[in-house]
């Protein structure tokens, strides 16, 4: 019993290895291709450039809103 698992075993270890051997070489064979895929990505660039202004919009309410807290508790600390 214990040959028989034994012989599964490493028939088991032999299959993985030779999937191990055969994956590496698909995904290396892959990869020169892959390097020279050219992406646009005007489209996001685009994107990002138009949320610059709504963000700076955002920003600058923010600080208003503290800057004029801490006045009025400056100012409410002085009465």
């Amino acid at each position: 019993m214990k040959r028989k698992f034994n012989a599964v075993a490493e028939a088991t270890r032999r299959n993985a290895q030779r999937l191990g051997v055969v994956a590496s070489g698909v995904a290396l064979a892959a990869l020169p291709g892959l390097s020279q895929a050219a992406i646009d990505v005007t489209d996001v660039v685009t994107e990002i450039k138009a949320t610059v202004t709504p963000i700076n919009l955002l920003g600058a309410a923010v600080l208003i809103v503290l800057v004029t807290a801490a006045a009025y508790k400056w100012v409410r600390r002085g009465l």
